[in-house]
């Protein structure tokens, strides 16, 4: 499977407890020829950000830096 593009996965998740609150975090990513995304991780724990212009960035500077053996 090849790596197409960066890309961004958003997480939002909502409190049982309090159904009225969620909490969204963006994580940079790539996006396969199969539609599905995978997160960027650091030392076995995915990257997170709470402003999604944070993980494009990092998602784009990520994706400049993979061999072209793996892109699409």
């Amino acid at each position: 499977m090849k790596i197409i593009k960066a890309a961004v996965l958003v997480q939002t998740t909502i409190s049982p407890a309090h159904p009225h609150t969620s909490k969204t975090v963006y994580s940079p990513a790539v996006e396969l020829e199969d539609g599905s995304l995978i997160p960027y991780a650091e030392e076995g724990r995915v990257i997170t950000s709470g402003f999604e212009e944070d993980a494009k960035s990092l998602a784009d500077a990520y994706f400049k830096k993979l061999p072209k053996s793996v892109l699409m």
